[in-house]
């Protein structure tokens, strides 16, 4: 967990809310239960779900999306130019494969710190 590494203090002073991957709870769940019971709450997640290369996005941050009925605020660090970017807010439908295709369509001209 983050919030068991040097980091952790940061999370924690910043109001960041630890996920127990050990709980019955699916973590989609658990974070859309955040949603709902605290006033504020916001995340921020790799559509990856994870800190690890990977080669296919996970579903969870639409799932969540989809649950908690919160918009999606896609940000894209683009290294080759140096610069943070935040979209409009994406407000996810019915349709996850749509919505997945149409954000991986946003994303591709960016450059990525590691691009393959």
């Amino acid at each position: 967990s983050l919030f068991d590494s040097p980091l952790g203090w940061f999370f924690r002073a910043t109001g960041g809310y630890p996920v127990d991957r050990s709980r019955a709870m699916h973590i989609t769940d658990q974070v859309s239960e955040y949603f709902r019971t605290i006033p504020g709450f916001s995340i921020a997640i790799t559509p990856e779900g994870t800190r690890k290369k990977v080669e296919a996005w996970k579903t969870g941050f639409w799932r969540i999306a989809r649950q908690a009925n919160v918009p999606l605020v896609p940000v894209s660090f683009d290294y080759g130019r140096k610069e943070v970017i935040l979209a409009e807010l994406f407000h996810v439908s019915d349709d996850m494969d749509k919505d997945i295709a149409t954000l991986m369509e946003y994303f591709k001209p960016f450059v990525g710190k590691n691009p393959h």
